[in-house]
Protein backbone atom coordinates (compact mmCIF):
# COMPACT_ATOMS: atom_id res chain seq x y z
CA UNK A 1 0.00 0.00 0.00
CA UNK A 2 1.62 3.09 -0.96
CA UNK A 3 0.87 5.75 1.81
CA UNK A 4 2.13 2.97 4.34
CA UNK A 5 5.23 1.57 4.62
CA UNK A 6 6.65 -2.05 4.97
CA UNK A 7 9.26 -2.93 7.94
CA UNK A 8 10.35 -5.57 9.18
CA UNK A 9 8.24 -6.48 12.49
CA UNK A 10 10.02 -7.58 15.44
CA UNK A 11 7.91 -8.91 17.80
CA UNK A 12 8.51 -9.47 21.48
CA UNK A 13 5.49 -9.98 23.15
CA UNK A 14 6.37 -10.56 26.62
CA UNK A 15 3.89 -12.46 27.68
CA UNK A 16 1.22 -14.74 26.04
CA UNK A 17 -2.11 -15.61 26.70
CA UNK A 18 -2.52 -18.47 29.19
CA UNK A 19 -5.24 -20.48 28.03
CA UNK A 20 -5.66 -23.12 31.02
CA UNK A 21 -8.14 -25.78 30.22
CA UNK A 22 -8.65 -25.49 26.90
CA UNK A 23 -10.93 -27.75 25.48
CA UNK A 24 -10.88 -29.05 21.82
CA UNK A 25 -10.74 -32.12 19.46
CA UNK A 26 -13.41 -34.36 18.81
CA UNK A 27 -15.44 -37.26 20.75
CA UNK A 28 -14.17 -40.60 20.99
CA UNK A 29 -15.18 -43.66 22.05
CA UNK A 30 -18.82 -43.23 21.38
CA UNK A 31 -22.48 -45.47 21.85
CA UNK A 32 -24.78 -44.14 19.72
CA UNK A 33 -27.51 -42.44 21.89
CA UNK A 34 -30.05 -39.66 21.59
CA UNK A 35 -28.94 -36.14 22.63
CA UNK A 36 -31.55 -34.09 24.06
CA UNK A 37 -30.51 -30.79 23.07
CA UNK A 38 -30.91 -31.25 19.34
CA UNK A 39 -28.91 -34.32 17.58
CA UNK A 40 -25.61 -35.36 19.23
CA UNK A 41 -24.56 -38.74 20.79
CA UNK A 42 -23.56 -39.84 24.62
CA UNK A 43 -18.99 -40.48 24.27
CA UNK A 44 -16.67 -41.06 26.75
CA UNK A 45 -15.35 -37.77 26.15
CA UNK A 46 -17.62 -34.74 24.14
CA UNK A 47 -16.89 -31.83 23.16
CA UNK A 48 -19.33 -28.51 24.11
CA UNK A 49 -19.45 -25.21 22.30
CA UNK A 50 -20.50 -22.23 24.07
CA UNK A 51 -21.80 -19.64 21.68
CA UNK A 52 -23.42 -16.19 21.73
CA UNK A 53 -20.28 -15.31 19.29
CA UNK A 54 -18.11 -18.17 19.94
CA UNK A 55 -16.90 -17.87 23.57
CA UNK A 56 -13.41 -18.45 24.61
CA UNK A 57 -12.29 -18.63 28.19
CA UNK A 58 -15.68 -18.73 29.31
CA UNK A 59 -15.96 -21.00 32.52
CA UNK A 60 -17.96 -24.03 32.58
CA UNK A 61 -19.72 -25.28 35.80
CA UNK A 62 -22.14 -28.22 36.36
CA UNK A 63 -25.20 -26.35 37.55
CA UNK A 64 -25.51 -28.80 40.27
CA UNK A 65 -28.69 -27.71 41.84
CA UNK A 66 -30.48 -27.45 38.16
CA UNK A 67 -31.84 -23.66 38.13
CA UNK A 68 -29.74 -22.71 35.38
CA UNK A 69 -27.32 -20.38 36.98
CA UNK A 70 -23.90 -20.35 38.39
CA UNK A 71 -24.08 -20.82 42.20
CA UNK A 72 -20.95 -20.82 45.04
CA UNK A 73 -19.51 -23.72 44.99
CA UNK A 74 -20.10 -25.34 42.15
CA UNK A 75 -18.31 -27.37 40.34
CA UNK A 76 -16.19 -26.11 37.96
CA UNK A 77 -15.32 -28.74 34.62
CA UNK A 78 -13.11 -26.28 32.93
CA UNK A 79 -12.10 -23.22 30.40
CA UNK A 80 -13.27 -23.27 26.84
CA UNK A 81 -10.98 -22.78 24.43
CA UNK A 82 -10.50 -21.41 20.65
CA UNK A 83 -13.95 -21.30 19.02
CA UNK A 84 -15.96 -22.00 22.36
CA UNK A 85 -15.42 -25.54 22.82
CA UNK A 86 -14.04 -27.68 25.95
CA UNK A 87 -14.06 -31.45 26.04
CA UNK A 88 -15.48 -32.89 28.93
CA UNK A 89 -16.30 -36.33 30.08
CA UNK A 90 -19.18 -38.24 29.95
CA UNK A 91 -20.53 -38.12 33.50
CA UNK A 92 -19.99 -34.33 32.79
CA UNK A 93 -22.11 -34.34 29.83
CA UNK A 94 -24.82 -35.96 31.63
CA UNK A 95 -25.14 -33.18 33.89
CA UNK A 96 -26.71 -29.78 33.62
CA UNK A 97 -24.28 -26.99 32.45
CA UNK A 98 -23.67 -23.09 33.28
CA UNK A 99 -21.28 -21.28 30.95
CA UNK A 100 -19.54 -18.45 32.59
CA UNK A 101 -18.99 -14.96 30.55
CA UNK A 102 -15.79 -13.76 32.90
CA UNK A 103 -15.63 -9.79 32.74
CA UNK A 104 -12.46 -8.67 30.91
CA UNK A 105 -11.41 -12.59 30.07
CA UNK A 106 -13.74 -14.02 28.06
CA UNK A 107 -13.47 -13.42 24.52
CA UNK A 108 -16.43 -12.89 22.40
CA UNK A 109 -16.11 -14.14 18.60
CA UNK A 110 -18.60 -11.20 17.69
CA UNK A 111 -17.83 -8.13 19.96
CA UNK A 112 -14.22 -8.76 21.72
CA UNK A 113 -13.31 -8.78 25.30
CA UNK A 114 -16.40 -9.12 27.34
CA UNK A 115 -17.03 -6.24 29.08
CA UNK A 116 -20.33 -7.21 31.27
CA UNK A 117 -20.51 -10.80 32.85
CA UNK A 118 -23.19 -12.94 32.18
CA UNK A 119 -24.18 -16.71 31.80
CA UNK A 120 -26.01 -19.13 29.51
CA UNK A 121 -27.16 -22.41 30.63
CA UNK A 122 -27.66 -26.18 28.87
CA UNK A 123 -29.90 -29.16 29.87
CA UNK A 124 -27.88 -32.31 30.56
CA UNK A 125 -26.50 -33.82 27.15
CA UNK A 126 -26.57 -30.29 24.99
CA UNK A 127 -24.13 -30.14 22.68
CA UNK A 128 -24.16 -26.74 22.76
CA UNK A 129 -24.88 -24.31 25.33
CA UNK A 130 -26.21 -21.35 23.60
CA UNK A 131 -28.67 -18.25 24.32
CA UNK A 132 -31.27 -20.62 23.40
CA UNK A 133 -30.83 -22.84 25.42
CA UNK A 134 -30.52 -20.60 28.39
CA UNK A 135 -33.60 -19.48 27.31
CA UNK A 136 -35.44 -23.18 26.86
CA UNK A 137 -34.12 -24.27 30.52
CA UNK A 138 -35.30 -20.84 32.29
CA UNK A 139 -38.63 -20.67 30.35
CA UNK A 140 -39.42 -24.56 30.69
CA UNK A 141 -40.12 -25.00 26.96
CA UNK A 142 -37.94 -27.02 24.51
CA UNK A 143 -35.79 -26.14 21.87
CA UNK A 144 -38.41 -27.24 19.26
CA UNK A 145 -41.70 -25.22 20.87
CA UNK A 146 -39.02 -22.18 20.80
CA UNK A 147 -38.16 -22.84 17.34
CA UNK A 148 -41.83 -23.88 16.52
CA UNK A 149 -43.01 -20.14 18.34
CA UNK A 150 -40.49 -17.95 16.22
CA UNK A 151 -41.04 -20.22 12.93
CA UNK A 152 -36.90 -20.99 12.70
CA UNK A 153 -35.67 -24.34 11.90
CA UNK A 154 -35.12 -26.35 15.08
CA UNK A 155 -31.70 -27.92 14.08
CA UNK A 156 -30.58 -24.02 13.40
CA UNK A 157 -31.59 -22.54 16.99
CA UNK A 158 -30.38 -25.66 18.13
CA UNK A 159 -27.04 -26.51 17.11
CA UNK A 160 -23.89 -23.65 15.71
CA UNK A 161 -25.87 -20.77 13.75
CA UNK A 162 -22.70 -19.62 13.30
CA UNK A 163 -21.45 -21.99 11.07
CA UNK A 164 -24.92 -22.46 9.85
CA UNK A 165 -23.84 -19.71 8.10
CA UNK A 166 -21.21 -20.50 5.98
CA UNK A 167 -24.12 -23.21 4.34
CA UNK A 168 -25.74 -20.98 1.55
CA UNK A 169 -29.30 -22.98 2.20
CA UNK A 170 -29.23 -21.80 5.42
CA UNK A 171 -27.38 -18.61 5.17
CA UNK A 172 -30.17 -16.30 5.66
CA UNK A 173 -31.68 -17.91 8.45
CA UNK A 174 -29.18 -18.60 10.45
CA UNK A 175 -27.94 -14.98 10.51
CA UNK A 176 -31.45 -14.05 11.56
CA UNK A 177 -31.09 -16.63 14.42
CA UNK A 178 -27.17 -15.14 15.23
CA UNK A 179 -29.07 -11.88 15.69
CA UNK A 180 -31.33 -12.86 17.82
CA UNK A 181 -29.26 -14.04 19.84
CA UNK A 182 -26.92 -10.95 20.28
CA UNK A 183 -30.88 -9.71 20.99
CA UNK A 184 -30.78 -12.10 23.80
CA UNK A 185 -27.30 -11.93 25.54
CA UNK A 186 -27.19 -8.07 25.30
CA UNK A 187 -30.89 -8.33 27.56
CA UNK A 188 -28.85 -10.60 30.11
CA UNK A 189 -26.28 -8.09 30.38
CA UNK A 190 -28.60 -5.63 31.50
CA UNK A 191 -30.42 -8.43 34.23
CA UNK A 192 -33.66 -8.32 32.13
CA UNK A 193 -36.36 -10.80 33.48
CA UNK A 194 -36.07 -13.52 31.41
CA UNK A 195 -39.84 -13.86 31.03
CA UNK A 196 -39.64 -10.39 29.77
CA UNK A 197 -36.76 -11.17 27.25
CA UNK A 198 -39.15 -14.60 25.60
CA UNK A 199 -42.44 -12.64 25.49
CA UNK A 200 -40.27 -9.96 23.26
CA UNK A 201 -38.60 -12.59 21.07
CA UNK A 202 -40.74 -12.70 18.40
CA UNK A 203 -41.31 -9.16 17.84
CA UNK A 204 -36.89 -8.94 18.03
CA UNK A 205 -37.05 -11.62 15.19
CA UNK A 206 -39.66 -9.67 12.83
CA UNK A 207 -37.50 -6.63 13.65
CA UNK A 208 -34.26 -8.52 12.25
CA UNK A 209 -36.72 -9.67 9.53
CA UNK A 210 -37.84 -6.81 8.28
CA UNK A 211 -34.18 -5.02 8.27
CA UNK A 212 -32.83 -7.85 6.70
CA UNK A 213 -35.63 -7.57 3.52
CA UNK A 214 -34.70 -3.94 3.49
CA UNK A 215 -31.16 -4.63 2.65
CA UNK A 216 -29.36 -4.75 5.78
CA UNK A 217 -26.44 -7.30 6.77
CA UNK A 218 -28.12 -9.36 10.01
CA UNK A 219 -24.83 -9.75 11.25
CA UNK A 220 -24.78 -5.49 11.55
CA UNK A 221 -28.18 -5.49 13.33
CA UNK A 222 -28.46 -5.15 16.77
CA UNK A 223 -31.53 -4.44 19.12
CA UNK A 224 -32.46 -3.63 22.51
CA UNK A 225 -35.93 -3.68 24.54
CA UNK A 226 -36.54 -0.31 25.79
CA UNK A 227 -38.61 0.15 29.47
CA UNK A 228 -41.36 1.04 27.28
CA UNK A 229 -41.14 -2.39 25.46
CA UNK A 230 -40.52 -0.87 22.41
CA UNK A 231 -37.78 -2.33 20.24
CA UNK A 232 -34.94 0.24 18.96
CA UNK A 233 -32.57 -0.92 16.58
CA UNK A 234 -28.87 0.12 18.63
CA UNK A 235 -24.91 0.58 17.55
CA UNK A 236 -23.35 -2.78 16.65
CA UNK A 237 -20.44 -4.24 18.58
CA UNK A 238 -19.45 -6.91 16.42
CA UNK A 239 -16.12 -6.87 15.48
CA UNK A 240 -16.45 -6.06 11.20
CA UNK A 241 -16.28 -3.19 9.09
CA UNK A 242 -19.24 -1.89 7.34
CA UNK A 243 -19.40 0.08 4.06
CA UNK A 244 -22.32 2.14 5.10
CA UNK A 245 -20.70 2.81 8.62
CA UNK A 246 -17.12 3.78 6.53
CA UNK A 247 -18.81 5.78 3.84
CA UNK A 248 -19.09 9.97 3.74
CA UNK A 249 -17.33 10.74 7.06
CA UNK A 250 -13.53 11.82 7.47
CA UNK A 251 -11.95 9.27 9.80
CA UNK A 252 -8.39 9.84 11.30
CA UNK A 253 -5.64 6.79 11.50
CA UNK A 254 -2.48 6.54 13.32
CA UNK A 255 0.09 3.95 13.52
CA UNK A 256 1.77 2.93 16.15
CA UNK A 257 6.11 2.64 14.87
CA UNK A 258 8.26 4.33 16.90
CA UNK A 259 10.67 6.29 14.31
CA UNK A 260 8.04 9.27 13.20
CA UNK A 261 7.76 8.46 9.87
CA UNK A 262 4.18 8.86 8.23
CA UNK A 263 2.59 7.68 11.61
CA UNK A 264 -0.89 9.63 11.15
CA UNK A 265 -3.84 10.28 8.29
CA UNK A 266 -6.73 11.43 7.20
CA UNK A 267 -8.76 8.70 5.18
CA UNK A 268 -11.84 9.21 3.37
CA UNK A 269 -14.00 6.20 2.15
CA UNK A 270 -16.02 6.86 -1.27
CA UNK A 271 -16.24 10.26 -2.96
CA UNK A 272 -19.14 11.52 -4.98
CA UNK A 273 -18.43 10.08 -8.34
CA UNK A 274 -16.60 6.92 -7.10
CA UNK A 275 -18.09 5.28 -4.20
CA UNK A 276 -15.52 2.47 -3.50
CA UNK A 277 -12.66 4.55 -3.60
CA UNK A 278 -10.25 5.59 -0.85
CA UNK A 279 -8.12 9.21 -0.24
CA UNK A 280 -5.48 9.20 2.52
CA UNK A 281 -3.73 12.26 2.69
CA UNK A 282 -0.70 11.62 5.24
CA UNK A 283 2.09 13.55 7.34
CA UNK A 284 4.99 12.91 9.78
CA UNK A 285 3.26 12.44 13.60
CA UNK A 286 4.10 16.09 15.04
CA UNK A 287 1.89 16.89 17.91
CA UNK A 288 4.23 19.49 19.90
CA UNK A 289 5.75 22.31 18.15
CA UNK A 290 4.62 21.11 15.00
CA UNK A 291 3.82 23.23 12.18
CA UNK A 292 3.12 21.24 9.49
CA UNK A 293 -0.38 19.96 8.42
CA UNK A 294 -2.21 17.52 6.19
CA UNK A 295 -5.38 18.73 4.67
CA UNK A 296 -8.72 16.50 5.10
CA UNK A 297 -10.04 14.63 1.49
CA UNK A 298 -13.12 16.45 0.45
CA UNK A 299 -15.99 14.36 -1.39
CA UNK A 300 -14.53 15.09 -5.00
CA UNK A 301 -11.03 13.57 -3.72
CA UNK A 302 -9.73 11.33 -6.33
CA UNK A 303 -7.42 8.36 -5.81
CA UNK A 304 -6.30 5.15 -7.33
CA UNK A 305 -6.91 3.23 -4.21
CA UNK A 306 -9.75 1.50 -3.37
CA UNK A 307 -11.83 0.15 -0.56
CA UNK A 308 -14.56 -2.87 -0.17
CA UNK A 309 -15.60 -4.92 3.00
CA UNK A 310 -15.70 -8.74 2.20
CA UNK A 311 -18.66 -10.85 3.74
CA UNK A 312 -17.01 -11.45 6.71
CA UNK A 313 -16.38 -8.14 7.86
CA UNK A 314 -12.71 -7.42 6.83
CA UNK A 315 -11.96 -4.11 5.34
CA UNK A 316 -9.92 -4.77 2.11
CA UNK A 317 -8.01 -1.71 0.71
CA UNK A 318 -6.33 -2.02 -3.06
CA UNK A 319 -4.29 -0.04 -5.86
CA UNK A 320 -1.44 0.43 -7.82
CA UNK A 321 1.90 2.39 -7.75
CA UNK A 322 5.40 2.32 -8.69
CA UNK A 323 5.98 -1.13 -7.16
CA UNK A 324 3.12 -2.45 -8.69
CA UNK A 325 -0.36 -3.80 -7.68
CA UNK A 326 -0.73 -4.16 -3.63
CA UNK A 327 -3.17 -5.07 -1.15
CA UNK A 328 -3.87 -5.34 2.32
CA UNK A 329 -7.04 -6.90 4.01
CA UNK A 330 -7.40 -5.75 8.01
CA UNK A 331 -9.54 -7.16 10.71
CA UNK A 332 -11.23 -5.16 13.23
CA UNK A 333 -9.97 -6.12 16.64
CA UNK A 334 -11.73 -3.84 18.86
CA UNK A 335 -14.49 -1.23 18.44
CA UNK A 336 -15.88 1.66 20.59
CA UNK A 337 -18.87 3.66 19.49
CA UNK A 338 -19.82 7.11 22.35
CA UNK A 339 -20.23 10.64 21.92
CA UNK A 340 -21.13 10.44 18.78
CA UNK A 341 -17.27 9.02 17.97
CA UNK A 342 -16.21 5.54 16.14
CA UNK A 343 -13.38 4.09 17.00
CA UNK A 344 -11.99 0.83 15.51
CA UNK A 345 -8.29 -0.78 16.21
CA UNK A 346 -7.28 -3.17 13.65
CA UNK A 347 -4.59 -5.26 11.97
CA UNK A 348 -3.89 -5.79 8.10
CA UNK A 349 -2.95 -9.47 7.14
CA UNK A 350 0.90 -8.88 7.58
CA UNK A 351 0.80 -7.43 11.24
CA UNK A 352 0.46 -4.08 11.25
CA UNK A 353 -1.78 -2.57 13.64
CA UNK A 354 -3.69 0.61 13.19
CA UNK A 355 -6.06 3.13 15.36
CA UNK A 356 -8.65 4.83 13.12
CA UNK A 357 -11.47 6.98 14.59
CA UNK A 358 -13.72 9.63 13.06
CA UNK A 359 -12.69 12.07 15.22
CA UNK A 360 -11.75 15.23 12.42
CA UNK A 361 -8.73 16.64 14.81
CA UNK A 362 -5.68 15.57 14.33
CA UNK A 363 -3.41 17.25 16.77
CA UNK A 364 -5.92 17.24 20.25
CA UNK A 365 -4.99 16.03 23.05
CA UNK A 366 -6.49 15.05 26.10
CA UNK A 367 -6.43 14.86 30.07
CA UNK A 368 -3.59 12.39 31.44
CA UNK A 369 -3.65 12.39 35.56
CA UNK A 370 -2.85 9.89 37.75
CA UNK A 371 -6.36 10.62 40.54
CA UNK A 372 -5.39 7.30 42.62
CA UNK A 373 -3.07 4.55 42.57
CA UNK A 374 -3.67 2.41 39.56
CA UNK A 375 -2.09 -0.46 36.96
CA UNK A 376 -2.03 0.07 33.37
CA UNK A 377 -0.93 -2.54 30.40
CA UNK A 378 0.46 -1.10 27.24
CA UNK A 379 0.76 -2.43 23.99
CA UNK A 380 4.13 -0.79 22.37
CA UNK A 381 6.99 0.20 19.78
CA UNK A 382 9.93 -0.33 21.92
CA UNK A 383 12.32 0.12 18.91
CA UNK A 384 13.65 3.29 17.86
CA UNK A 385 15.11 2.19 14.83
CA UNK A 386 13.55 3.13 11.43
CA UNK A 387 12.24 0.22 9.50
CA UNK A 388 12.00 -2.05 12.40
CA UNK A 389 9.00 -2.32 14.83
CA UNK A 390 9.30 -4.42 18.20
CA UNK A 391 6.25 -4.16 20.03
CA UNK A 392 6.29 -4.94 23.27
CA UNK A 393 3.71 -5.64 25.95
CA UNK A 394 4.30 -3.26 29.21
CA UNK A 395 2.77 -2.61 32.46
CA UNK A 396 2.61 0.65 34.31
CA UNK A 397 1.98 0.97 38.33
CA UNK A 398 1.40 4.51 39.51
CA UNK A 399 1.37 5.15 43.34
CA UNK A 400 0.62 8.35 44.51
CA UNK A 401 2.75 10.02 47.31
CA UNK A 402 1.62 13.50 47.21
CA UNK A 403 0.13 16.67 45.21
CA UNK A 404 0.81 19.76 44.11
CA UNK A 405 -1.20 22.49 43.67
CA UNK A 406 -1.67 24.60 39.71
CA UNK A 407 -4.20 26.88 38.35
CA UNK A 408 -5.95 24.32 35.77
CA UNK A 409 -8.71 26.20 33.63
CA UNK A 410 -8.40 29.37 35.80
CA UNK A 411 -9.13 27.39 39.11
CA UNK A 412 -7.14 25.56 41.65
CA UNK A 413 -6.09 22.13 41.81
CA UNK A 414 -3.88 19.85 43.24
CA UNK A 415 -2.55 16.98 40.79
CA UNK A 416 -1.14 14.26 42.34
CA UNK A 417 2.75 12.78 42.23
CA UNK A 418 4.34 10.03 42.98
CA UNK A 419 6.52 6.58 42.47
CA UNK A 420 6.17 4.80 39.05
CA UNK A 421 7.22 0.81 39.12
CA UNK A 422 7.20 -0.42 35.07
CA UNK A 423 8.48 -3.40 32.76
CA UNK A 424 7.14 -6.09 30.84
CA UNK A 425 5.20 -8.82 31.92
CA UNK A 426 7.59 -11.90 32.53
CA UNK A 427 9.81 -9.89 34.74
CA UNK A 428 12.87 -9.76 31.98
CA UNK A 429 13.33 -5.75 32.56
CA UNK A 430 11.79 -3.70 35.09
CA UNK A 431 12.49 0.04 36.76
CA UNK A 432 10.93 2.25 38.98
CA UNK A 433 10.74 6.04 38.80
CA UNK A 434 9.12 8.98 39.66
CA UNK A 435 5.81 10.91 38.19
CA UNK A 436 4.37 14.31 38.23
CA UNK A 437 0.99 15.56 37.04
CA UNK A 438 1.10 18.64 35.34
CA UNK A 439 -0.31 21.08 33.12
CA UNK A 440 0.81 21.49 29.78
CA UNK A 441 1.27 25.20 30.13
CA UNK A 442 3.96 24.99 33.02
CA UNK A 443 6.46 22.96 30.44
CA UNK A 444 9.10 24.75 29.60
CA UNK A 445 9.49 26.18 26.24
CA UNK A 446 5.77 25.45 25.70
CA UNK A 447 4.53 28.57 24.64
CA UNK A 448 0.49 28.04 25.47
CA UNK A 449 -2.10 28.35 27.75
CA UNK A 450 -3.08 24.98 27.06
CA UNK A 451 -5.37 24.04 30.62
CA UNK A 452 -4.15 19.56 29.34
CA UNK A 453 -2.93 17.80 31.77
CA UNK A 454 -0.47 15.47 31.18
CA UNK A 455 2.11 12.87 33.07
CA UNK A 456 6.15 13.65 33.16
CA UNK A 457 8.42 10.54 33.94
CA UNK A 458 11.50 11.37 35.05
CA UNK A 459 15.00 9.20 35.71
CA UNK A 460 15.53 9.09 39.68
CA UNK A 461 19.31 10.33 38.90
CA UNK A 462 20.44 13.06 36.26
CA UNK A 463 20.00 11.16 33.27
CA UNK A 464 17.59 13.76 31.65
CA UNK A 465 17.37 11.47 28.48
CA UNK A 466 14.95 9.04 30.07
CA UNK A 467 12.36 11.86 30.68
CA UNK A 468 9.19 11.38 29.00
CA UNK A 469 5.71 13.08 28.59
CA UNK A 470 2.47 11.18 28.47
CA UNK A 471 -0.52 12.42 26.85
CA UNK A 472 -3.85 11.02 26.55
CA UNK A 473 -4.17 11.35 22.58
CA UNK A 474 -7.65 9.42 22.34
CA UNK A 475 -9.97 7.53 24.30
CA UNK A 476 -12.61 4.67 23.65
CA UNK A 477 -14.32 2.90 26.46
CA UNK A 478 -11.81 0.36 27.97
CA UNK A 479 -8.69 1.86 25.41
CA UNK A 480 -6.77 4.53 25.00
CA UNK A 481 -4.34 6.06 21.81
CA UNK A 482 -1.59 7.45 24.32
CA UNK A 483 1.25 10.03 23.10
CA UNK A 484 4.95 9.06 24.41
CA UNK A 485 7.19 12.87 23.96
CA UNK A 486 10.86 13.29 24.82
CA UNK A 487 12.02 16.35 25.37
CA UNK A 488 15.80 15.35 24.75
CA UNK A 489 15.05 14.11 21.37
CA UNK A 490 11.80 15.84 20.63
CA UNK A 491 10.49 12.21 19.75
CA UNK A 492 7.24 11.06 19.46
CA UNK A 493 5.26 8.09 19.41
CA UNK A 494 1.84 6.57 20.05
CA UNK A 495 1.11 3.66 22.11
CA UNK A 496 -2.13 1.50 23.55
CA UNK A 497 -3.01 1.59 26.92
CA UNK A 498 -5.63 0.29 28.90
CA UNK A 499 -6.40 -1.11 32.59
CA UNK A 500 -7.47 -4.64 31.30
CA UNK A 501 -4.61 -6.61 30.91
CA UNK A 502 -6.42 -9.50 29.19
CA UNK A 503 -7.45 -6.44 26.43
CA UNK A 504 -3.67 -5.69 26.00
CA UNK A 505 -2.57 -9.67 26.06
CA UNK A 506 -5.35 -10.13 23.24
CA UNK A 507 -4.54 -7.43 21.14
CA UNK A 508 -0.79 -8.35 21.64
CA UNK A 509 -1.57 -11.71 20.64
CA UNK A 510 -3.25 -10.80 17.65
CA UNK A 511 -0.47 -9.20 16.86
CA UNK A 512 1.71 -11.91 16.94
CA UNK A 513 -0.45 -14.42 15.49
CA UNK A 514 -0.01 -12.33 11.98
CA UNK A 515 3.63 -11.40 12.22
CA UNK A 516 4.82 -12.15 8.65
CA UNK A 517 8.02 -10.00 9.43
CA UNK A 518 6.99 -7.38 7.16
CA UNK A 519 4.52 -4.15 7.61
CA UNK A 520 3.21 -2.03 5.35
CA UNK A 521 4.79 -1.00 2.18
CA UNK A 522 8.43 -0.86 1.59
Amino acid sequence: MKEFKRSVLVLAVASSLSLAGCGGGSSSDSSESPNSSGGGTTTESQTITAIDGYLERADVYIDANDNGQFDEGEVKVGTTGENGTLEISAEQFSQPLVVVAVENVTWDSDSGLVDTPFSLSAEAGSDYVTPFTDLAKKTGKSISELAQELGVDAAILAGDYIKAKSDAAQAEEAGVVHALARFVVAEAKQATDISTVASNLGAAKSEIVAQVKSGKNADDIELDLEDSGAIKTVEPTRLAFSKAALQDTNWSMFRFDDNGDNEQFYVRFGTANQANTVCINNETFVFLKGDETVAKPDDTCAAGSTFEVSANGKLILAGEDSDGAWRDEFTMLYRHTGDGIATYVMISDLGELLWMDSVNVLEDAGDFAIAEDVTYYMLSDDSATRDEVEYIVGKMSYTVAGAEPFTVGGEEQSLNLGNLEFGDLDGSFSGATSFRSVPLYTMEGWETSDNDILITVEEASTDEDYEHWFFEYRKAGKLALMMDYKPSTSGESLFLQSESEMLIKELAAQVEARNSGQQGDQ
